[in-house]
């Protein structure tokens, strides 16, 4: 699949997709009933990737699985969406111009435009909070790192220059730090989850681990960070971790005999929702924090993959 091929020409967490384990549906929830947010009557809003259609494309659904329509209609493979801070954007990669870019896109699927413009591969779009940047990948310099670049076009700095691979690239809420995975060096196996501010200063490793710690994201309050993990017991598990945001407090939040990956957390910080092959094939689901909760929200025999949480909640 054209989609898994990129994420293992990134090479950080798909390197461990190692195989598959099955489990019944049945011990799933289901989708039921209407997710409310802060106010009793708004409800989140996720997007994500689809092949349902025959082809990728960006979808977006309500934070209960209901309302699924498709935003973007093409014969290339769109993936990877972001929502910008105010929910009115979304910012995808698409190899429609024969090269993977970034793209973005009015929420409805409107007023779609280029972003980057560049041979290399561009990819893992995140929009800072004050909507004004985005960074994300590139293989523009011979090495994967991590770059920065102005909404209005102008600006593209890099970030990280060293002979690590960095990628998945995440805000802090106030917009001073990213958090993002990096081999430690070429060709290793060894993967670290680090912070660095925006400046490219201050860089700090919060875990190194060899169990392929990778994908974080920052939760909306900016104390902990999400991540995924091997299980670290031997198995090929792939868990939902989350830890705080100086990297202490390590804890497992799923625990299913699978893949679990791409954390997303909800406006509230309440919940993280992730894809995952438990029921045999990639669907995206959502868990409380706590590890409770768990709720499927897609369901069908196409992939439905990297979710994103809008960042506000919707009516």
């Amino acid at each position: 699949m054209i989609v898994r091929a990129l994420f293992v020409l990134v090479g950080i967490s798909s390197a461990f997709l190692l195989g598959r384990a099955g489990v019944d549906g049945n011990s799933v929830a289901q989708p039921a009933g209407t997710v409310e947010g802060r106010d009793g009557t708004a409800g989140g809003m996720i997007a994500f990737t689809s092949d349902r259609d025959g082809n990728h494309e960006i979808y977006v659904m309500r934070d209960d699985g209901g309302g699924q329509r498709r935003l973007t209609h093409h014969d290339a493979a769109d993936f990877w969406p972001t929502w910008s801070p105010n929910g009115k954007q979304i910012a995808f990669v698409s190899d429609r111009d024969g090269n993977y870019e970034i793209y973005l896109m009015d929420a409805d699927g409107s007023n779609l435009r280029r972003f980057t413009d560049h041979p290399a591969v561009d990819n893992e779009p995140a929009w800072s909070p004050d909507g004004t940047q985005i960074a994300f990948t590139s293989y523009r310099d011979g090495n994967y790192d991590i770059y920065l670049k102005r909404i209005d076009g102008s600006g593209t700095t890099r970030l990280t220059d060293s002979a690590a691979e960095e990628g998945r690239p995440s805000w802090s809420p106030d917009g001073s730090q990213l958090v993002f995975h990096a081999r430690t060096r070429r060709g290793s196996s060894t993967i670290a989850i680090c912070t660095m501010n925006v400046d490219s200063s201050g860089r700090r490793e919060l875990s190194v681990s060899e169990d392929g710690d990778s994908d974080p994201a920052w939760s909306p309050d900016g104390n902990l960070i999400a991540f995924n993990a091997l299980r670290g017991d031997g198995s090929i598990n792939i868990d939902i971790f989350v830890m705080n945001a100086d990297g202490s407090g390590r804890r497992r939040i799923t625990e299913y005999e699978d893949h679990d990956e791409y954390p997303t957390w909800s406006p509230d910080g309440a919940k993280i929702a992730f894809e995952s092959d438990l029921d045999g094939n990639e669907e995206i689901f959502t868990i409380d924090v706590d590890g409770t909760n768990l709720r499927r929200l897609t369901q069908n025999s196409a992939d439905d993959t990297q979710p994103s949480y809008c960042p506000v909640f919707t009516l």
